[in-house]
């Protein structure tokens, strides 16, 4: 989680911890702590602590019964038509959160890349499409030529795998 305060050309980042379902939240910006830096437009202080409070949604549990249904990578001419399908068993709206799908290269058991599903769900029918723009009903949109062709791997994991370049087994 990013949280990102701006005003005019400063801004401020905060990353805490990673919030779970239903957790309680509060902030609060300490008002002797900051200042305007201009003196134009006083006052150049904050009167007063300001504090706002928060409930995280409820998080499914990821799941565990998608798998990857259909692929074509290697489409006629230039790679503009190439997906990858999952399927959750016909259940539809099916949380991916938690879900990543990895291409691997099989020349060198290397991924090249990861597609984070969270955010995304299933359609009412259980299928959930990655590919390029040209893909009718693409849920998740790809660069053309992104799934290499040849003697490849793709794999849909959780948890999410470590920072890419890992080895497949």
């Amino acid at each position: 989680m990013l949280l990102r305060l701006a005003a005019g050309r400063k801004s401020i980042q905060l990353r805490p911890r990673p919030l779970v379902g239903g957790e309680s939240c509060t902030a609060t910006v300490i008002a002797n702590r900051v200042q305007d830096a201009d003196a134009d437009d006083p006052p150049d202080a904050m009167t007063q602590n300001y504090s706002w409070s928060f409930t995280t949604g409820d998080v499914a549990p990821p799941a565990d019964f998608v798998i990857i249904n259909e692929t074509d990578p290697n489409t006629p001419g230039t790679d503009t038509t190439e997906f990858i399908e999952l399927y959750d068993g016909g259940q539809g709206r099916t949380a991916l959160d938690g879900l990543t799908v990895v291409l691997f290269n099989g020349n060198s058991d290397l991924s090249y890349e990861a597609l984070s599903l969270n955010g995304y769900a299933t359609d009412a029918n259980g299928y959930f499409v990655i590919g390029n723009a040209a893909v009718s009903g693409v849920d998740l949109t790809i660069a053309n030529g992104l799934i290499q062709n040849g003697p490849d791997a793709i794999t849909c994991m959780r948890p999410r795998p470590p920072p890419s370049p890992i080895t497949r087994r």
